[in-house]
């Protein structure tokens, strides 16, 4: 009996040694890219995308959007920033926002890309910085191409910890846009995007 106390001892040593020097690694750069295509018109995927008070309707526990700092037309313009509420399975004492800066917003390319400014929780920004999202939207054939990309840094021993453990279950996480849903929804309601 002794002795597979001493084993178990030792395997427990072992493993937390090995999740202890994970975590004590330099700094982790990490990507994530994802695409999807939809039958769509790119015209219509981008109303989605560039519209802010739909975005509740593809983001991944969204319930709410709001755009401060719009441009001449009340549309996104570089350097406008959107709170993003965010609503985990109806749980009330998990909800939180993120601030997200505007860095493009080109409706004639289709591409949007954001960083994450305020995180007032710390649910994503205690583990990584520098995050950034990107969302492209392309013709595809008669459809859609719609590519979303992430690149973060991490910046504590959780997140090099996870970095190095879950690399991918760690971006998915903070990569809120469903791509899939957004490739899938229509618009009705006339929004016409004039190039910048």
């Amino acid at each position: 009996m002794n002795r597979k106390w001493t084993l178990l001892i030792l395997a427990l040593a072992v493993t937390a040694g090995g999740l202890f020097a994970a975590g004590s690694k330099p700094e982790l750069d990490l990507r994530f890219d994802r695409e999807v295509h939809s039958t769509l018109a790119p015209e219509q995927v981008r109303k989605s995308l560039f519209r802010v008070s739909h975005w509740p309707e593809w983001h991944y526990d969204a319930t709410g959007a709001t755009l401060e700092g719009a441009g001449p037309t009340g549309d996104l313009a570089v350097g406008s920033k959107v709170q993003l509420q965010i609503d985990p399975r109806g749980q009330p004492w998990r909800r939180f926002a993120l601030g997200l800066r505007v860095l493009e917003a080109d409706t004639t390319r289709g591409r949007l890309t954001l960083r994450l400014e305020d995180d007032p929780k710390g649910k994503i920004s205690a583990q990584l910085e520098g995050i950034e999202w990107s969302i492209q939207v392309e013709p595809d054939g008669s459809g859609s191409r719609i590519t979303g990309h992430l690149v973060a840094r991490t910046h504590s021993r959780r997140g090099r910890f996870f970095a190095r453990l879950a690399p991918r279950i760690l971006m998915n996480q903070i990569f809120s846009p469903n791509l899939q849903k957004l490739g899938g929804l229509q618009t009705a309601d006339g929004l016409e995007l004039a190039p910048r």
